[in-house]
């Protein structure tokens, strides 16, 4: 079965994802506990675990590719980060209610030049629009899609801001009609928050390149001891200049 490298190769989760649904459709449990070693020779016994183990799929898949992924440090091509809050404009979103959702992931994916969100429009804006459960979004942020990409970098938090070519872009990302409230709630500028990472500036780096700046705004001479520890527990090496 050569499905199994083709994990390595593809730089989008989402065709990640699919291709670890196919190799699961195309074979028994019994055959994938016997040859996950000869799928995956390279991969740790807990990667091994964790593949055998996808019963529900969304949330166990997504925790076998994030670790994946995160085993190939510098040769990975889709790198995974949670984000501490997201919003469009007005519009606040929130990650997928399923409760083994446990947090808010962004892919950044370097083959696909994507940017992956997998969300829900905020409970109260849910209401508003209609008492029954919507469906997660699915928003993929195209890079030709992006006119610039500014990260700033406080003590507590880094705060990435998308600004998108124009809004009417921002509209076609929702699968689900959008009422007029959520229309003009939408404006083509994305804000994350995430948790100080030197990998968000490095994925930052190569997926966005001449379109990314950095504005630093800690104290001068600040080292930040989590990031560089992400960092290293990331797989992530870079040369740091203090």
């Amino acid at each position: 079965m050569d499905l199994p490298n083709l994990l390595q190769v593809l730089g989008d989760y989402d065709a990640q994802s699919s291709v670890v649904e196919a190799i699961y459709r195309m074979s028994t449990s019994f055959e994938r506990s016997k040859c996950v070693t000869q799928w995956f020779p390279d991969l740790d016994c807990t990667l091994h675990s964790l593949f055998i183990r996808i019963s529900e799929f969304d949330p166990d898949c997504r925790r076998f590719l994030n670790a994946f992924n995160a085993f190939h440090g510098d040769n990975r091509k889709v790198y995974t980060l949670p984000c501490l809050s997201a919003i469009i404009g007005k519009l606040p979103l929130s990650k997928p209610k399923d409760p083994s959702y446990q947090k808010f992931w962004v892919d950044f994916n370097l083959g696909s030049q994507t940017i992956l969100l997998l969300c829900h429009k905020q409970p109260d804006i849910i209401r508003m629009e209609s008492s029954a459960s919507p469906p997660w979004e699915s928003l993929v942020l195209d890079q030709d899609d992006i006119q610039k990409v500014v990260l700033t970098r406080t003590v507590q938090v880094y705060i990435l801001e998308i600004v998108m070519v124009k809004v009417e872009k921002v509209a076609e990302l929702f699968s689900s009609p959008l009422s007029l409230e959520i229309k003009s709630r939408l404006t083509e500028v994305f804000v994350f928050e995430f948790a100080p990472t030197v990998v968000l500036e490095k994925v930052c780096a190569l997926l966005f390149c001449e379109k990314f700046k950095i504005v630093a705004l800690e104290p001068e001479g600040w080292v930040n001891i989590a990031a560089r520890a992400s960092c290293t527990q990331s797989g992530v090496r870079i040369s740091w200049q203090v």
